[in-house]
């Protein structure tokens, strides 16, 4: 479904998490847009941060003959795990209410984990974008 607030929202058994689950509800594109413009300002400063010595460095690298092969884009060098989490997690297995504190407080692979699952419908794979356009017949 296109409305994104219309949706059920999915419950996902936590894989390293005997008998804990989340639900996840389908992100509408603004909270999408707003996590992608977060990460892209702090990776701007980060670069921004590393001095002019350092930039000047990989400015004048020799590039090389053959371009890398491409991979698949991993979603957390584009969104902002924040934004994504605690717009994304509507309910979970655990005592605790769902809300900012709580979802901050979740440990690295759970967080990870989430994040990803999180996105799974919204992310789509490089194959997946060109095929829409340029079909295989």
């Amino acid at each position: 479904m296109a409305l994104t607030g219309k949706t059920t929202p999915r419950q996902v058994a936590i894989p390293h998490e005997q008998g804990q689950w989340m639900s996840f509800r389908r992100l509408p594109w603004p909270v999408l847009l707003a996590a992608e413009q977060k990460r892209t300002a702090a990776a701007i400063k980060n670069v921004a941060e590393l001095g002019s010595e350092v930039r000047e460095m990989f400015q004048s690298a020799t590039p090389r003959a053959a371009a890398p092969e491409l991979k698949e884009k991993d979603p957390a060098d584009t969104y902002d795990r924040a934004i994504i989490l605690r717009a994304g997690i509507v309910a979970w297995s655990y005592e605790a209410e769902v809300d900012t504190e709580a979802v901050d407080d979740l440990d690295e692979e759970t967080a990870d984990w989430a994040f990803r699952e999180i996105l799974k419908p919204a992310v789509r794979s490089e194959e997946e974008r060109t095929d829409r356009f340029f079909p295989a017949p």
